[in-house]
């Protein structure tokens, strides 16, 4: 089951460092043992265009921080959001490792243009980072994400 409408409408813009915490669950609320999986994220148009794919293979796109927990933390880096602005969509993904994949989350990002932006020939993540949003929920929902 997909937890759907896992929105993240507000304080998000182009080229910032943002990390997406995603708590993975059971349909039981049980976690969702990540040992040997694979988590994906896509970032993507109402078109199907896709603009950012990341993947736990490499722990620098997504760091699997609590395998039995199920937690998983999604950078978005710089370069990933720098020239895009609008309302997009995200899908998260997991492949366990008995091969079944699933969309476990998915919802919308809003991504505000940013205009104070300097040059730089390459970013640093800031150390000024203020609270996205909280532990998003349903309570119907098989998922969790929360946002760092």
């Amino acid at each position: 089951m997909t937890t759907e409408r896992q929105d993240i409408l507000e304080d998000f813009y182009a080229g910032n460092y943002k990390v997406l915490r995603v708590t993975i669950v059971k349909p039981d609320g049980s976690p969702k043992d990540l040992n040997n999986a694979e988590v994906t994220f896509a970032l993507f148009d109402d078109k199907g265009k896709i603009y950012v794919v990341k993947s736990s293979v490499d722990i620098e796109q997504i760091d699997i921080i609590d395998e039995p927990n199920g937690v998983a933390d999604i950078f978005l880096l710089p370069p990933d959001t720098l020239h895009l602005s609008g309302l997009y969509r995200y899908h998260v993904n997991v492949v366990d490792e008995n091969g079944y994949e699933e969309t476990v989350t998915s919802g919308k990002i809003n991504i505000f243009a940013s205009y104070a932006r300097r040059l730089r020939r390459e970013s640093f993540p800031a150390h000024l980072r203020g609270v996205l949003l909280g532990i998003m929920t349903h309570a119907n929902s098989a998922y969790t994400i929360g946002i760092d």
